[in-house]
């Protein structure tokens, strides 16, 4: 059996900018990437760089709103319904690139 990796661009390669973490992947062998939070990329923008860098995106989260600061997120706060809408929203339009 062989093993596929994929790397993990929120977690890898933190010493450059998040658009240059691609290219890292691509350096190191990797053939396929996951983003905990993409939204700081446009989908064209994630898109072009994916394509020119040879890359899957395999997966990626939905906006949380504070939740790696210890917050509460989203999906679970009756109050951030709206929010959470828009950001489910949000995430199907980048995972249809």
């Amino acid at each position: 059996m062989k093993l596929k990796f994929t790397a993990n661009l929120s977690l890898l390669f933190t010493e450059l900018e998040l658009i240059d973490r691609f290219k890292a992947a691509k350096q190191q062998g990797f053939t396929a990437v996951e983003i905990q939070f993409p939204y700081e990329l446009s989908q064209k923008t994630l898109q072009k760089v994916l394509q020119n860098n040879g890359l899957k995106l395999v997966l990626f989260n939905v906006a949380a709103d504070d939740l790696m600061l210890g917050g509460e997120g989203l999906a679970c706060v009756p109050e951030k319904r709206q929010q959470f809408r828009y950001a489910l929203a949000q995430a199907v339009d980048y995972a249809t690139l």
